[in-house]
């Protein structure tokens, strides 16, 4: 079982939660935002068990197997 990570809670983030849905050897495990409320309503839609406020919080997750980056290309920088 593949758990993944998502950073960012939007439209295309949706997207991608809802596909998953369809892979039985995956699951999406943790969400992460800038927007609590949004994060927790993510959550709930898609049965989240994990919730970030801090990106770098769910990339330092050990239980995170994969991440699908759905932030706006602006934010697609390395540190």
């Amino acid at each position: 079982m593949i758990k993944w990570g998502i950073l960012g809670a939007g439209y295309i983030a949706t997207r991608f939660a809802t596909a998953l849905q369809h892979e039985a050897e995956s699951k999406l495990y943790a969400i992460s935002g800038r927007n609590e409320l949004k994060i927790e309503k993510f959550s709930d839609k898609f049965g989240v068990e994990k919730q970030y406020i801090s990106h770098d919080e769910l990339l330092l997750d050990p239980d995170v197997d994969a991440i699908y980056l759905a932030l706006p290309t602006y934010s697609h920088r390395s540190r």
